[in-house]
């Protein structure tokens, strides 16, 4: 299928393949405070995902950084919420343009949603009770914990690493749910400027899974409008 060309400042490069999930429904992760995901970035990915799916839903993982925020600062989990809800509000003011006429949901409508709750005991009990599913999320923590503490050796230290390993973990499994249920229940492909986190959801059948409908991208300058400017 032929696309109109990205003129903008920014093109949208897949680093996997697409057509292998259709072009119905799309949704665009949004991770509060992350330049791809602002101004004429953003812009890209909203037009890149327009035109090849039908319909693009724009989902701000907004309340599910209360994990990290808790940590960080020692608020409590109501005042984490209503820091990053104004966040959240405040990124779809700056946005608006990008995103108008698009559906959008907040991190809290789906936890809210009963399939997310479901699958989110789900990953709880396989996490406790499923050696490799342990190793997997044990492993991705570890590795995460190593990464930043090479970034911020003052926080990322022995001191913190049970409450930095039970934040990171819990953050882990809430992302696994959603992603679930957006593969199971919503059969709508993500797409993300980034790596996944961990590369399991839980099926249908309740059994772990690497069926997540997931679609790396990356952002690079646009050699068109480079060419024009010139």
């Amino acid at each position: 299928m032929q696309y109109k060309p990205q003129t903008g400042e920014y093109k949208v490069v897949p680093r996997s393949a697409f057509s292998k999930f259709g072009n119905d429904k799309s949704i665009l992760g949004i991770s509060l405070g992350q330049k791809y995901h602002e101004g004429t970035k953003f812009k890209a990915l909203v037009d890149w995902s327009v035109q090849r799916f039908n319909h693009t839903t724009i989902m701000i993982a907004d309340t599910l950084q209360r994990h990290n925020l808790m940590l960080r600062t020692q608020i409590s989990e109501e005042e984490a919420i209503k820091t990053l809800r104004g966040n959240s509000q405040a990124w779809r003011s700056r946005n608006q343009n990008s995103i108008k006429g698009l559906n959008v949901l907040t991190w809290n409508e789906l936890l809210e949603n009963s399939s997310v709750q479901i699958y989110l005991d789900q990953i709880w009990q396989l996490y406790e009770t499923n050696q490799d599913v342990y190793s997997v999320i044990d492993k991705t923590v570890q590795e995460y914990f190593i990464r930043q503490r090479s970034k911020e050796p003052e926080f990322y230290n022995a001191d913190n690493f049970e409450a930095i390993y039970k934040s990171s973990r819990d953050y882990l499994l809430e992302e696994i749910a959603v992603d679930s249920y957006i593969t199971n229940d919503l059969n709508t492909t993500v797409i993300y400027p980034g790596s996944l986190s961990s590369h399991i959801i839980v099926g249908k059948n309740g059994q772990p899974s690497q069926e997540f409908k997931f679609i790396e991208v990356a952002l690079v300058r646009n050699k068109i409008k480079e060419n024009k400017a010139a």
